[in-house]
């Protein structure tokens, strides 16, 4: 890790959703700090998708074209932090981010996914992914590939 941030992802899925599952341990909780889900059926393109998201829930849905961008698709986001907000004198112990995602908002044939995560640690300015988030070389595949 690149900071003191540590964040863990587990992965499911049922015939309507694709479940994840995000912890992240972070002393210094912060609403800048973001946790990254990135999904793609293969490869980086318009179907690959990304919810970017704080210890309070959803922030933002994007897809990739050249780039990340906004884009809107369902994403469900449930959060819970031990920590006290808006405290800089606190130890923060982190939060669970419960994201749900319908399997039609992404075009995986057989529900087979290229998964990546990721967490920016505001206090420290630094963005720590498992690997790169403009390749999919290096991204897991779901737990059912």
């Amino acid at each position: 890790s690149k900071c003191q941030a540590q964040a863990t992802l587990r992965c499911s899925q049922d015939s309507q959703y694709y479940y994840f599952l995000m912890e992240v341990k972070d002393e210094q909780l912060s609403e800048s700090d973001k946790g990254y889900l990135m999904l793609t059926p293969s490869t980086l393109g318009t179907s690959a998708r990304r919810v970017e998201f704080n210890y309070k829930g959803a922030v933002t849905t994007k897809r990739y074209s050249s780039g990340w961008s906004s884009y809107a698709f369902s994403a469900d986001v449930a959060t819970a932090y031990e920590g006290i907000e808006g405290s800089n004198a606190a130890v923060d112990k982190g939060f669970i981010a419960e994201i749900r995602i319908p399997r039609s908002a992404i075009s995986a044939s057989g529900g087979k996914l290229k998964v990546n995560f990721g967490y920016y640690d505001a206090g420290a300015k630094v963005t720590d992914m498992m690997t790169s988030d403009t390749s999919v070389s290096g991204w897991l595949c779901n737990p059912f590939c």
